[in-house]
């Protein structure tokens, strides 16, 4: 399975078109096994020039849609004091880096040189 935190944390994802929100809580279904159930939810529209290319040009703004967002979230109230958000796409990187095979001593001794 996943990493649970022993701590209830609501999920944020804040695109340039919405921000939408989540929150699961554990608990034990009829058979006695832990399951997820979603608790609260919610989505509301980011307005055109908040938010270009995953980068924040208005955090005011940006602020007031993600209170709200929390404050009329369908479900019950979030009781989460922890949020999980989600990095855009476009402000991530990823970038593949090929490094020489050695042996361990041939590493170890690189390592002694260089201090």
């Amino acid at each position: 399975m996943f990493f649970l935190p022993k701590n209830i944390a609501f999920g944020l994802d804040i695109g340039d078109k919405s921000i939408k929100l989540v929150e699961l809580k554990l608990i034990k279904n009829l058979q006695g096994k832990q399951s997820l159930a979603l608790t609260a939810f919610n989505e509301s529209p980011v307005p055109e020039g908040l938010i270009e290319n995953g980068e924040i040009k208005n955090a005011p703004e940006v602020i007031k849609i993600i209170k709200n967002c929390v404050k009329t979230a369908k479900g019950r109230l979030l009781s989460a004091k922890t949020v999980i958000a989600s990095l855009p796409e476009s402000q991530s990187y990823l970038k593949i880096i090929s490094v020489p095979k050695k042996e361990r001593t041939d590493v170890n001794q690189d390592f002694v040189e260089g201090i």
